[in-house]
């Protein structure tokens, strides 16, 4: 990993391994930095606060 940038892909998944969202497509990041969602689905609807699982 000597790149300096790397393009990510992330899906956020329910538990029961239900996709929601599809949070991060083509995304451009370094080595360190934060991801941030902001706990909408693909229809831009709130879900409930709880656990999820990112897929990346």
């Amino acid at each position: 990993m000597d790149k300096l940038d790397y393009l990510l892909k992330g899906y956020i998944h329910t538990h029961s391994g239900f996709q929601v969202h599809q949070t991060f497509n083509n995304l451009i990041i370094s080595r360190e930095g934060d991801l941030k969602w902001n706990f909408k689905d693909s229809n831009f609807i709130k879900l409930p606060v709880c656990d999820y699982i990112l897929i990346i």
